[in-house]
């Protein structure tokens, strides 16, 4: 993508993510621009459509519309009337790609963090910053402690569990142990 379309599209991108916030609407209208970029990939007529200058913009924002059975929500409705308006929809899919990515770094993930004693202040903002690089994404750092944990610490990532606790590095030792003798020396001896 050359500078000057990178900007344009950004700036469309960037445009909306405000609008959609606002409204509380984020993820709709992202649901509503994939939906419609899955179309202008899928069915390359529509694109063709939608580029085709002698057609009039009124044809291009009534097809769109009729596309969606007139569900759009009005962020999305009035966005995609701007694009059409101002004849950037040969930038449709790259805008709808970008906002996604936006839409992404713009949601927080939430990480709970337990550890067997409170984490100082300057070890929680180095992990922050560590899983932001890690996740691509600014992360919500929820602090627990738990001293059963005995050491380390444990990160529930939405339904992931990272276990770097001592109590748990334990566990899988034993489970190893135990599943190793009983390899060697036969199942009587666990059970």
């Amino acid at each position: 993508m050359t500078n000057k379309k990178g900007s344009i599209v950004k700036a469309y991108a960037q445009d909306l993510l405000p609008l959609a916030a606002t409204e509380g609407i984020l993820e709709r209208v992202k649901d509503e621009f994939c939906y419609l970029r899955e179309l202008l990939i899928s069915i390359p007529r529509l694109k063709e459509f939608l580029n085709n200058p002698s057609i009039s913009k009124d044809s291009k924002k009534g097809i769109v519309s009729e596309l969606f059975n007139n569900n759009l929500s009005p962020v999305t409705k009035n966005h995609l009337s701007l694009v059409i308006d101002e004849e950037r929809q040969g930038l449709l899919i790259d805008i709808i790609w970008e906002f996604s990515r936006l839409v992404r770094k713009a949601e927080k993930v939430h990480v709970l963090v337990t550890t067997s004693a409170p984490l100082p202040d300057e070890t929680a903002k180095r992990l922050s910053k560590e899983l932001s690089l890690a996740l691509g994404q600014d992360p919500e750092l929820k602090l627990s402690v738990d001293d059963s944990i005995l050491g380390g610490i444990i990160l529930r990532i939405g339904d992931k569990i990272v276990d770097g606790s001592l109590s748990g590095r334990l566990q899988r030792l034993g489970e190893y142990l135990k599943k190793g003798y009983k390899n060697h020396l036969g199942e009587g001896l666990w059970t």
